[in-house]
């Protein structure tokens, strides 16, 4: 549901009174950290160990292989594969979505134990705008609030000119998982070293856009809106035969008036708040 800016702007005061204090002490969270991009994936492992060095008690559970665009599908009719990764920490893949993951995550691997946060991330690509009704990085997250657990998704930009880069795509995505890793663990030693502020709305969840730009060349962070146009778009385009192909493209404009993708695109880690409340403003019923 899209805020006012009212709204938005009350609960930006808010925060920022929240990061002002001076840190107290080291916070440790218990956090279930899950991706979209699989259980391989380099993001994955940079966050997971920017977690557990600033000594918070992460528990890994992420899908086997790539899940991106699967927004918070689950998986029906089969049992799924849950298994540990012997050469890492409490880490474990699931052969299904993230949304799957978190639930097993909940359900049963950390059953018995309190989990403060699920993060979900950080994603191969930004997810601004309606993506975000796609994404699975979000749709991890938004599993998990659904249950009544605040939640993170963190986003790496993408250029899609990099696609064919080698020795590795996204080189600069690459590069970007480190720091936006630790953007974000700083973020969780301000948000939660006071237990009676509450950073993050009931039943909500922070979604995080860091650019590929490199770190000396950030311009700032944004608590924004998410806007109407996605960080991409996709085209559906008949070829000869029965096929269709899929291409996809970024929305590369700056305007402002875009909310997260503007300043995103500007170079501004964007942060927004999003809920998974569909209904409408009762002022908008006719009958």
């Amino acid at each position: 549901m899209m805020m006012t800016n009212i709204k938005m702007g009350f609960l930006t005061s808010i925060l920022l009174i929240s990061f002002s204090s001076p840190l107290s002490a080291s916070v440790n969270l218990s956090v279930l950290l899950t991706n979209d991009d699989g259980i391989n994936s380099p993001g994955l492992k940079a966050l997971s160990k920017a977690l557990r060095d600033a000594g918070h008690r992460l528990t890994v559970v992420a899908p086997a292989d790539q899940q991106s665009g699967g927004g918070m599908k689950v998986t029906l009719g089969k049992s799924l594969k849950v298994e540990k990764v012997v050469a890492e920490d409490d880490t474990w893949s699931v052969d299904g979505s993230p949304a799957d993951a978190v639930l097993v995550g909940l359900g049963t691997i950390m059953k018995d134990r309190k989990v403060d946060l699920v993060i979900s991330g950080p994603n191969f690509g930004q997810n601004l705008g309606t993506n975000v009704f796609l994404s699975g990085t979000v749709g991890g997250a938004m599993t998990a609030v659904l249950q009544g657990i605040p939640a993170v998704a963190l986003s790496v930009g993408i250029n899609l000119d990099e696609s064919r880069s080698q020795p590795d795509r996204f080189p600069s995505t690459l590069a970007s998982f480190e720091p936006a890793s630790k953007f974000l663990v700083s973020k969780l030693e301000k948000w939660f070293q006071n237990p009676s502020s509450q950073v993050i709305p009931p039943y909500s969840l922070v979604n995080i856009n860091y650019p590929e730009v490199g770190e000396g060349n950030i311009k700032g962070v944004k608590w924004v809106e998410a806007g109407k146009l996605g960080g991409f778009s996709l085209d559906y385009r008949s070829n000869a035969g029965d096929t269709v192909e899929v291409l996809i493209s970024e929305n590369e404009t700056t305007d402002p008036s875009a909310k997260d993708l503007g300043f995103f695109n500007q170079g501004y880690v964007t942060l927004s708040i999003l809920s998974p409340n569909w209904n409408v403003l009762k002022s908008l019923y006719s009958f």
